[in-house]
Order: C-alpha cells, then structure tokens, then sequence
C-alpha cells in the first residue's frame, strides 16, 4: 500500500472513504478504491495516517461506510472478463488508459488512480468486474491479486476523449503531402 500515492489520490478528489467489506478494508477517493493489505483502518486513523492537519481536513470529506458488496475483492474471480489496454490518451494533464472487452467495446481510465497499486503500472492486468445494477468497475491486478479498482470514465466523457483522438489521428503530418 503506497500512503503517499494514495494520499494524492484522495485529495485530488477531496474525499477520503474508508470502506468495510466482509473480506477486508479498502481506501478510496470515490472513483477508486485501494486495499489496505489486512491493516484496519478507521475514519478516526484518516488524519494521522495521512499527515493531514485540522485546517485542510475542514475542506474533505472523511467518512467511513460499511459495504456489502462483492466486488470488493481482492482475490480475482476466474469468470471476469480480461480486457486489454490498447493505448493511452493524453487529455488536460491527465493519462487515461483504453482498454477493451472482447467485443471491442472500450473503457477508459485515469491512470493516476492506478498509482497507488503495488508494483510497475505498465504490469498491471485489467479484468471488468460486474456489479449490481449494471453497472462496471474494472479491476486492476498485479501478480495474484487486484491492488485497484476503477470506475471507468462516464460514457459522454468517454466519447469526447475518443472523438479528441480520431481529430489527432486524422490530422495528416508536415512533409507527408502527396504528389500529384
């Protein structure tokens, strides 16, 4: 568990959530979630934790919330569907990584919630995990075990990053002109 990794994570986003699951504590900043590998934390530990004085701790959100759903899991469940990563987009400042489904379908992220998993980012193996609803998360994992789950950017956004892409692709190069 990287604190500091994580600690930017929360901040970006201003919230800093400690969720209880049946199998185990996670850390998370609303569009991701950390596991705390077995330590149990608690809202009460947020400020110390993560070095945070009273002042700034004014302007976060810190709350701790029980949950009962499944897809808080570390271990990865062999029916998940595996997507690939196909590239990165670069929008704003912020990394986003396209990965899709076997039927082509795409979903993207922002890698800067990948940063606090353990070990190099470009290992990590991405698996869509179901939730109730219909709703998608997408599950990063390391060697065994997922060290991060996403919420995958809103399908408008989504849009608007692949559209910025095709305009990209479509622009033709200095020096490339065709004669005629």
């Amino acid at each position: 568990m990287k604190l500091n990794a994580i600690k930017k994570c929360c901040m970006n986003t201003g919230q800093f959530l400690v969720l209880h699951t049946r199998s185990g504590c996670w850390l998370s900043n609303g569009r991701a979630c950390w596991p705390t590998d077995g330590m149990e934390v608690r809202e009460a530990h947020i400020r110390t934790l993560f070095d945070i004085d009273a002042k700034k701790a004014d302007d976060l959100t810190i709350r701790e919330v029980e949950q009962s759903d499944e897809h808080l899991s570390i271990e990865m469940d062999p029916l998940e569907e595996r997507l690939n990563n196909i590239g990165y987009i670069w929008d704003r400042g912020v990394l986003y990584a396209v990965l899709t489904d076997k039927q082509g379908r795409a979903r993207i992220i922002n890698t800067a919630w990948l940063k606090p998993a353990e070990g190099n980012r470009k290992e990590l193996r991405f698996v869509l995990r179901k939730r109730g609803r219909g709703g998608e998360l997408v599950a990063a994992c390391g060697d065994l075990l997922v060290s991060a789950i996403v919420v995958a950017e809103e399908a408008g956004r989504a849009a608007q990053l692949m559209e910025k892409q095709r305009e990209l692709t479509a622009v033709e190069l200095a020096g490339q002109e065709t004669e005629e």
